[in-house]
């Protein structure tokens, strides 16, 4: 069997577009009502699908709509009558090729020179623009451009999709847009054993056999050394580093010099304070407040920019309460975002957060 040609050629004797393969179609179904078609010796050859296609031209897209797939053909047809109907076209032949024509205006939509015993279509394979009725999908196949610059290739007839579903919002996109401020190079530098203890308090989503639910944890700069110790309220981590503290004194022969944690309530509270004061320790945060204020002004605020609102003659950020629904739904996507950038922080931060009682609230929606 000879192979199957790749171009098109105009058939005024055709009663439909005819394909060889669907891999030409921009739009394909499962072919439902026509089973087969009658060439020219009589006999039928199968239809497996039916589907569209669309042609760039400088001018304005030509389409082949109702394209009829029969494997066993050999030239692709293209219905002459149909495909001057659909495209409001008129199309003159002459011995050098053929012209399709605005049937309106007359300006010349496509020319195509042939010289052998067929008239072909002369198209790019580029010409071939690939429809899909997802807006969404365009979004991500073409690098998650603005909604903008998806219309303007529409206009220009470059992409297709459904107008009536425009609406999306790309998890992708909020996620990558996100920003996070730069964590400066530490300049510690230890020389000894306990110069510097890092701590932390991790709350855990179940109570164990024994009833503790939280665990504080110690860590050494010079060697990473870790001690863990469950606890029963957040409260006992105080009397925890006094232990601890004791312990290294008696084991070690060391004083703590310099005790680092963050801005938790379990160690930034007077009490702390007054005890590292006392007993001459240096008492450091793990990051500036400054910079989990700004991540806290994030999860207040949302992390994308929220509708505003004019008051009193001040334009201020709508409260969540006062979103309408569809701006609510879209809310709930950016809090659920921000809160997988700030999981994405280093432990210190994020336990600053996640204390924070408007976060708590936040989370309690998520």
């Amino acid at each position: 069997m000879a192979s199957h040609d790749q171009q098109w050629y105009m058939d005024t004797g055709a009663t439909s577009h005819l394909l060889s393969h669907t891999g030409n179609l921009q739009t394909s179904f499962l072919n439902r009502n026509f089973h087969s078609v009658i060439v020219g010796h009589g006999s039928s050859i199968h239809v497996t699908h039916s589907g569209h296609i669309q042609i760039l031209n400088p001018y304005r897209p030509l389409h082949l709509k109702n394209v009829l797939v029969t494997p066993n053909i050999i030239k692709n047809l293209v219905y002459v009558r149909k495909f001057t109907t659909d495209n409001k076209c008129s199309i003159d032949f002459d011995t050098y090729g053929f012209n399709v024509r605005d049937y309106h205006t007359r300006q010349t939509l496509l020319h195509c020179d042939n010289t052998g015993d067929l008239y072909h279509l002369h198209v790019a394979a580029s010409a071939f623009v690939l429809l899909t009725n997802n807006h969404s999908l365009w979004h991500q196949c073409l690098g998650h451009p603005g909604d903008n610059v998806i219309q303007t290739l529409s206009s220009r007839g470059l992409v297709s999709y459904n107008k009536q579903y425009t609406q999306h919002l790309c998890r992708a996109c909020q996620l990558g847009k996100q920003t996070k401020l730069p964590f400066q190079r530490s300049t510690s530098i230890v020389t000894s054993p306990f110069d510097i203890i890092h701590s932390d308090l991790w709350t855990s989503p179940v109570s164990s056999m024994s009833g503790y639910k939280y665990y504080v944890i110690f860590l050494y700069h010079y060697s990473h050394f870790l001690w863990v110790y469950p606890l029963h309220r957040k409260s006992d981590a105080q009397s925890k580093l006094l232990h601890f503290r004791a312990f290294v004194k008696t084991q070690f022969n060391y004083e703590i010099k310099a005790f680092q944690c963050d801005h938790g309530g379990e160690f930034d509270n007077n009490s702390l304070h007054e005890l590292c004061a006392t007993n001459g320790i240096q008492f450091r945060f793990s990051c500036p407040r400054q910079h989990g204020r700004m991540i806290l002004e994030s999860v207040e605020n949302g992390p994308l920019i929220w509708p505003s609102i004019e008051e009193n003659g001040v334009t201020r950020t709508k409260k969540y309460s006062e979103l309408p629904a569809t701006e609510s739904i879209q809310a709930d996507y950016d809090i659920k975002a921000t809160n997988i950038i700030l999981q994405g922080l280093p432990l210190e931060v994020y336990a600053l957060v996640s204390n924070h009682k408007v976060s708590k609230e936040l989370w309690e929606r998520i």
